[in-house]
C-alpha cells in the first residue's frame, strides 16, 4: 500500500508536466489524466468484485495502477494528437471519424496484442499469475473501451476547444532532429541495423547466467518488522527454526508395525547425522538412549502401557488411523539456499522401506515445487503469446513479413531488458542507487510476468508506427518515402507517449519490495529501448532493407484475411 501511494504521488505530477509539454494546452493535457483516473477507478472496482468470488493477489493493485495510468494516458494521447492534426483540415465529425479509423484502429490492435500477452498468465495454474493476468487484461480492456467510446465523445463536444487555455506557445513544424534521423536511417540502413542488433544482444548477455529463486524475508525492506523478527531468530536460534522441513511418512499397513518402525528409525537417524540438520523431531527420536529394537518393542505394546511423554508424542505426530506420521527436520542451513534445495531432493530420492512412502513439504520444498510448476508451463505461455500476436498483426498489416519482424524485435527488446535486470538485481549493480540489497538471484515471478507484460507493451509503439506507415504506403506505394515521412511526423508524439509510460513505470522502482521494484525497472528499460533504439532506428532500417518485401503475402492468404478500414 505504501509503494502504491508513493508511486502514484511521484508519477502523476511527472505525467502532467510531460503532457503539458506535448500539447501545450490545459484542456488537451487534462484529457489523458482524466481517462487514466477513470480507468484505474473502474478497474479497481472490478477487481473488488472479483475478490468476492476468487482469491486475488495483492500485487494486482500495483499492476492495475501502473498499467492503468500508463496505457490510458498513452492511448488517449495518441487519439487527441491525431484529432488535433485532422481538425484544421476537416469538420469536427470528419476529424473524429478519421482519427478513430486510423489511430483508433492502431490502438485497438495494440490493445489486443497487450491483452494476448497478459492472458498468457492464465496458463500457469497458480493464483498469483492468474490474478495478475486477470488484473492486467481488465485494465487494458477498460482502457481501450474508454478510449474508443468516451474519448471521441468528449472530443466531439470540445471540438476546437481542445486547444483552449494554452500555457506554452504552439510548436512550429520544422524538419529538425526527426527529419535528419529519418533520412539518415534511410541512407544507411545496414550501418544502423547491425550495431543496434549487436547492442541489444550484448545488453542481454547477463541473462544467460540467470539464476531463478524465490524471495524470503530479505525481500522486504530492512525496517519491516517481519524481516527484523526473522533476522533475530536466525541470529539467536538458527535459520531453520522458522522453516522446518516437514516429512509426511505413510505406511498403509500401519506406522507402528515393527518393520516400519525399524525402517523409519533408520531413516530419521540418518537425517539426524547429516551436517545440514540441527535436529529431528519424530516419534523415533524421543530419546537418544533408546535403541532401534527398543522402539520396535515399545510400539508393539498397547498405548495404555506407554510412558506419558511417548503418548503425548504419538498424539501430536501420529494420525488416528496410525498409518501417517509427521517427521519434522530443523535444518541448520538457510531456507531456499542451494544446499537446502539439494537436501530436499535427497530426502525425496531415498528408499525408506517396503510399503513406506513420504511426502516432503515446508518453505523450501513448497517454493521449489512452485518454481518447477511455473517454468514447466512457461514454454506454453511463450508459444501462445507469440503465435497469437503474429496472427493479430497478420490481420492488421496483411503481410507475413511485418508480424515476423515485430515478433523478432520484441524478442530482442525483452532479451535486452532481461539482461539488464540480471545485471542490476541478481549481480547487485546499482544497489545503492536503487536502494536494495541483492539476494543473488532473479525472483521467480519476474521473468514470466515481465514477458507477458512487455510483449504487448513493446509491440505498442511498433504497431503505432507501422500502422501510420501503412496508411502512407497504401496511398503512395513508396516504401522508403513512407517510412521516412512517418518517422519524421510521429517521432515526437510516440516518443512522448513512451516517455510517459517510462515515468509511470520508473515511479514503481522506488518500491521497498524488491519484486515490485524489479517490475518497475524492467518495464521502464524495455519501453525505453523499444521506443528509442528499436522503434526509431531498427524498425525503419529493417523496413528500408526489405523494401517491398515488407508488404508481401501470398495471394491465397490475402483472400482469406478479413479486410478492415485502414485509411
Amino acid at each position: 500500500e505504501e509503494d502504491l501511494r508513493r508511486s502514484e504521488v511521484l508519477s502523476f505530477p511527472l505525467v502532467v508536466v510531460a503532457l503539458l509539454l506535448v500539447f501545450g494546452t490545459m484542456v488537451a493535457a487534462s484529457l489523458p489524466i482524466a481517462m487514466a483516473l477513470i480507468t484505474v477507478i473502474i478497474t479497481m472496482a472490478l477487481v473488488f468484485v472479483l475478490t468476492q468470488f476468487m482469491d486475488v493477489s495483492i500485487f494486482v493493485l500495483n499492476i492495475a495502477s501502473s498499467l492503468g495510468i500508463g496505457i490510458a494516458v498513452d492511448y488517449t494521447l495518441l487519439v487527441v494528437n491525431r484529432f488535433r492534426e485532422e481538425l484544421p483540415r476537416h469538420s469536427r465529425s470528419e476529424a473524429i471519424g478519421i482519427t478513430m479509423a486510423t489511430a483508433g484502429q492502431a490502438i485497438l490492435f495494440s490493445a489486443i496484442t497487450t491483452m494476448v500477452g497478459l492472458s498468457g498468465l492464465f496458463f500457469i495454474p497458480l493464483t498469483f499469475f492468474r490474478s495478475m493476468g486477470i488484473g492486467g487484461v481488465t485494465v487494458v480492456l477498460v482502457s481501450v473501451l474508454t478510449v474508443m467510446t468516451l474519448v471521441p465523445a468528449v472530443l466531439g463536444v470540445l471540438g476546437p476547444k481542445v486547444n483552449s487555455f494554452r500555457i506554452l506557445p504552439a510548436s512550429r513544424e520544422s524538419p529538425g532532429m526527426w527529419h535528419r534521423l529519418a533520412h539518415g536511417v534511410m541512407k544507411h540502413p545496414i550501418q544502423v541495423a547491425v550495431p543496434g542488433i549487436v547492442f541489444l544482444l550484448l545488453l542481454g548477455i547477463p541473462f544467460l547466467g540467470v539464476k531463478v529463486g524465490a524471495g524470503w524475508a530479505s525481500a522486504l525492506p530492512p525496517d519491516a518488522e517481519a524481516r527484523q523478527g526473522w533476522e533475530v531468530v536466525e541470529r539467536e536460534l538458527g535459520a531453520g527454526e522458522l522453516s522446518p522441513v516437514a516429512i509426511v511418512a505413510m505406511a498403509p499397513g500401519g506406522i507402528l508395525k515393527p518393520d516400519t518402525v525399524g525402517a523409519l528409525y533408520d531413516f530419521t537417524h540418518r537425517l539426524a547425522q547429516d551436517p545440514r540438520v540441527k535436529r529431528v523431531e519424530s516419534i523415533f527420536n524421543l530419546d537418544s538412549s533408546i535403541t532401534r529394537e527398543q522402539y520396535q518393542q515399545m510400539y508393539a505394546t498397547p498405548s495404555s502401557g506407554l510412558p506419558p511423554q511417548v503418548v503425548a508424542a504419538l498424539r501430536s505426530m501420529l494420525a488416528e488411523s496410525s498409518d501417517v506420521t509427521l517427521i519434522r527436520v530443523i535444518p541448520s542451513i538457510l531456507p531456499l539456499s542451494d544446499d537446502a534445495k539439494a537436501f530436499i531432493t535427497e530426502i525425496r530420492d531415498q528408499e525408506i522401506g517396503p510399503g513406506v512412502s513420504v511426502l516432503v513439504t515446508g518453505a523450501t520444498a513448497d517454493i521449489g515445487d512452485t518454481v518447477d510448476l511455473t517454468y514447466r508451463n512457461f514454454p506454453l505461455v511463450i508459444l501462445y503469446i507469440v503465435v497469437t500476436s503474429y496472427l493479430v498483426l497478420l490481420v492488421l498489416f496483411r503481410s507475413v513479413i511485418l508480424p515476423l519482424k515485430a515478433v523478432i524485435m520484441n524478442a530482442l527488446s525483452i532479451f535486452a531488458s532481461y539482461g539488464a535486470l540480471v545485471y542490476i538485481f541478481q549481480e547487485g549493480h546499482l544497489e545503492n542507487l536503487l536502494g536494495f540489497r541483492t539476494q543473488g538471484f532473479t525472483e521467480t515471478t519476474v521473468p514470466i510476468v515481465l514477458f507477458c507484460i512487455l510483449f504487448g507493451l513493446s509491440m505498442d509503439y511498433e504497431v503505432f508506427l507501422l500502422s501510420r506507415i501503412k496508411e502512407v504506403y497504401d496511398e503512395t506505394g513508396d516504401n522508403t518515402a513512407s517510412v521516412a515521412m512517418v518517422l519524421e511526423r510521429t517521432g515526437r508524439i510516440i516518443t512522448s507517449a513512451a516517455l510517459i509510460l517510462v515515468l509511470v513505470a520508473a515511479a514503481f522502482a522506488t518500491s521497498d519490495v524488491v519484486v515490485v521494484k524489479a517490475f518497475g525497472v524492467g518495464v521502464a528499460i524495455a519501453v525505453l529501448l523499444d521506443a528509442s533504439l528499436v522503434r526509431a532506428l531498427l524498425v525503419p532500417a529493417l523496413m528500408r532493407i526489405m523494401g517491398k518485401w515488407n508488404w508481401w503475402a501470398p495471394g491465397w492468404l490475402l483472400r482469406l484475411l478479413p479486410r478492415h478500414g485502414m485509411v
